[in-house]
C-alpha cells in the first residue's frame, strides 16, 4: 500500500497558483527564512557560492557582509542567483513533514549600497541587525557602518512546496517580475 506521498507523486500536477496568491506565498517564505546561498559570478565567469544570513521585504533582500569574492563579482556583474530551503533534513515518511518542505531558486539584480546611500538605512530597517549586535556585545545605538550592504531586486523565483500537491497544484511554480527577460 503506498504511502500518501507516493499516491500525490504518481499524479502529474500542472495547476497554476493564481499569481497574487503565489506572489505572498513567496514573500511569507522569504520572511520564514534567515539563510541563502548566493551565487556571483567572476569576470571571467568563475561561480562562486556563499551561505549567507538576509532579511527581506516583499521581493527585495537585504545583506550585511564582510568583504570578499562576492562583493567584488558583484562590482563587475550585478546578475545573481540564491538557493533558499526550509529544512535540510525532510522527513519523508512523515505526511506532515513532507508537506511542509519548500524551496527557492531564485534570479536577481545586485546592489553594492554605502552607509552614506538612503537606501543602506532602508535596508537596515528590514534587517534585524540588533540579534548580531548583541551578540557581539555592540551596543544598540551604534548601528553597523563601514559595511557592505548587499540589495538584492528579486526578478524571477522558481518555488518549489511538495504540499501544494495535496491542493491539485503543481509542487513547481514560477513568478517573474513583469518585464523581466531573463
Amino acid at each position: 500500500m503506498d504511502s500518501e506521498l507516493g499516491e500525490i507523486m504518481k499524479k502529474r500536477f500542472t495547476k497554476k497558483v493564481p499569481e497574487d496568491k503565489l506572489y505572498q506565498r513567496i514573500v511569507d517564505f522569504l520572511k520564514e527564512q534567515t539563510m541563502c546561498v548566493l551565487s556571483t559570478a567572476s569576470p571571467d565567469g568563475v561561480p562562486r557560492s556563499t551561505p549567507l544570513e538576509y532579511y527581506s521585504h516583499g521581493m527585495t533582500l537585504y545583506i550585511l557582509c564582510d568583504p570578499g569574492v562576492k562583493v567584488e563579482n558583484i562590482k563587475v556583474n550585478p546578475r545573481v542567483s540564491f538557493g533558499i530551503y526550509n529544512d535540510p533534513h525532510p522527513v519523508w515518511t512523515d505526511p506532515h513533514n513532507w508537506a511542509r518542505n519548500k524551496g527557492a531558486q531564485i534570479t536577481g539584480t545586485a546592489k553594492l549600497l554605502s552607509d552614506e546611500q538612503p537606501e543602506y538605512q532602508e535596508g537596515l530597517n528590514h534587517y534585524k541587525w540588533q540579534i548580531f549586535w548583541t551578540a557581539l556585545g555592540r551596543p544598540l545605538d551604534q548601528p553597523p557602518r563601514g559595511r557592505n550592504m548587499i540589495k538584492i531586486d528579486i526578478q524571477k523565483v522558481e518555488y518549489t512546496e511538495y504540499g501544494l500537491k495535496r491542493d491539485g497544484f503543481a509542487s513547481k511554480q514560477v513568478w517573474i517580475t513583469p518585464g523581466y527577460k531573463g
